[in-house]
């Protein structure tokens, strides 16, 4: 798959067709196991794309990236323009879901507070609270939970109350299910190896 999906990449780079409906994942995949060449194809097929859905797709992959250089480049990207305001999110919100790069987002998404919150605080509240609640959903320790807690409370932001609370209790949740849930998982898989 990643082989293929490598080959697929080059040759749609050099003006082969690549059906835009494997197109993202076929992004992802370079994303996933790239480092700086494959975030330089990435960034210019972005910049020369003129459909705004073809730039989604790209922004979508740069939150796959493993390599740690990679994660602070394609961050620095997001907050650049060539990103207009609304896309933002996808980047700096999306790198939640993505546990190489949660951590790397979140202590980026704090240290540019000041900036997200002057793109956003206006009539696009609800952007800020997409990025952070992207950005912090996924975590699953206490240390993480005290610390939004800790952010939020230092940073209150009208209007994204509600999406920060229900972030809030989405990080309790999966600190329960990392207390609980993996323990069951683990007798439901001991119990069926023998079968």
């Amino acid at each position: 798959m990643i082989e293929e999906s490598q080959n697929c990449f080059e040759k749609f780079l050099q003006g082969h067709d690549l059906r835009p409906d494997l197109r993202g994942a076929v992004y992802a995949v370079i994303a996933r196991y790239g480092r700086s060449t494959e975030l330089e194809k990435l960034i210019q097929l972005y910049r020369n794309s003129p459909l705004q859905e073809e730039k989604v797709r790209v922004l979508r992959a740069l939150t796959r990236f493993q390599d740690p250089v990679a994660i602070k480049r394609v961050l620095k990207f997001a907050l650049s323009s060539d990103v207009r305001y609304q896309d933002t999110y996808i980047i700096l919100g999306g790198f939640g879901s993505n546990a190489a790069a949660r951590r790397s987002a979140w202590d980026f998404n704090q240290s540019n507070f000041k900036i997200l919150r002057g793109r956003y605080e206006g009539g696009s509240v609800s952007m800020l609270g997409h990025i952070l609640e992207g950005s912090v959903c996924s975590f699953n320790h206490a240390a993480d939970l005290k610390e939004v807690k800790n952010f939020l409370k230092k940073n209150p932001v009208p209007g994204i109350e509600r999406t920060m609370k229900q972030s809030i209790e989405m990080i309790r949740s999966n600190i329960r299910w990392g207390r609980f849930g993996s323990k069951d998982a683990a007798l439901w898989l001991a119990r069926h190896k023998s079968s």
